[in-house]
């Protein structure tokens, strides 16, 4: 059989994204391309891949699924061969006591309490989340391509459930400290795409990079998708016949689009996108903050502002 051109791998890739979940992806396509980057080739592990884009550092940003299927071994390698020195878990407290990722000597895991994004948590004001602990209604996701149920439980995540997760990263990232960093979550869907996609978003990224980056996760996790599809019914209490439970475990690069235009909305200003508002508004950074961070990103003569000299 001939090898595939380029441009056929990325007709292939892309119709293999918008496969629905509940549609078994053809393992031989999916075994190639899981194999190339920026996908990493590590044996039993779950969307795990370095973060690129033109103008992010390189070997700097890692992201990935849960490790429950790497052994402790292959773990250790891993972190040596890529200079991981802090992995970020993003994870609930049941999902880590489940599956701990393995203890590596000179690499630091950082644990975050938060609370799970898969329930709504309403503040006194706001009449537009479901009521303590109720989990999201499905029907949010029926209409539009269930991007509306994703704003609404991402924009919980960003400004509840997370906000103190992302925080931390950010706040390591404006510290400098050497070696690249992994975070991650159980699917590396969610919770881990929203962090790599502010990340991108933070450097320039292209709105279309960044989808793709959060899309690709539909292959990531296809090697695992029956264990995950379980746990997104488990989390949703539903099955894949009820109206919008395709789009809840789906991964379709607009939402994340849609997520960053929201943020747009809400802390940009002139001058400013929604992300380093957010950074600075919400998670308390300050913008020269912000600068440190980008350089520490960025990959050099990418360009950015002059950071001012600590007082």
């Amino acid at each position: 059989m001939a090898t595939p051109t380029y441009f056929q791998e990325q007709q292939g890739l892309s119709s293999l994204l918008k496969t629905p979940v509940n549609i078994a992806l053809d393992p031989e396509a999916v075994s190639r391309i899981v194999s190339l980057p920026p996908f990493l080739p590590i044996p039993g592990a779950l969307n795990l891949r370095v973060v690129t884009a033109p103008n992010l550092a390189l070997n700097t940003v890692y992201r990935s699924g849960a490790f429950f299927g790497v052994s402790p071994e292959a773990f250790a390698t891993f972190t040596k061969e890529y200079n991981i020195t802090t992995i970020f878990d993003l994870r609930l407290e049941e999902e880590v006591s489940k599956n701990p990722d393995p203890v590596v000597h000179g690499v630091e895991i950082v644990l975050i309490p938060n609370a799970s994004p898969f329930l709504a948590e309403k503040k006194a004001d706001d009449t537009d989340l479901p009521s303590p602990g109720k989990r999201w209604h499905l029907s949010e996701f029926v209409e539009n391509g269930g991007v509306d149920g994703y704003l609404k439980m991402y924009g919980n995540v960003l400004e509840n459930t997370h906000k103190d997760a992302y925080r931390v990263v950010f706040e390591h990232l404006k510290n400098n400290i050497q070696g690249g960093i992994l975070f991650h979550c159980t699917a590396g869907k969610d919770r881990t795409g929203i962090l790599s996609a502010l990340i991108l978003e933070l450097v320039g990224t292209s709105r279309e990079e960044i989808a793709h980056d959060y899309a690709l996760t539909r292959v990531g996790f296809e090697p695992w998708r029956e264990l995950l599809t379980k746990t997104f019914m488990t989390q949703a209490e539903s099955t894949f016949k009820e109206p919008g439970m395709l789009a809840f475990a789906g991964v379709n690069g607009i939402n994340i689009v849609r997520l960053l235009e929201w943020m747009d909305e809400k802390w940009g200003e002139k001058g400013t996108g929604g992300v380093e508002g957010y950074l600075i508004k919400d998670l308390g950074l300050s913008a020269n903050d912000v600068e440190k961070i980008k350089l520490r990103l960025k990959k050099r003569g990418a360009g950015g502002s002059a950071v001012k000299p600590e007082a």
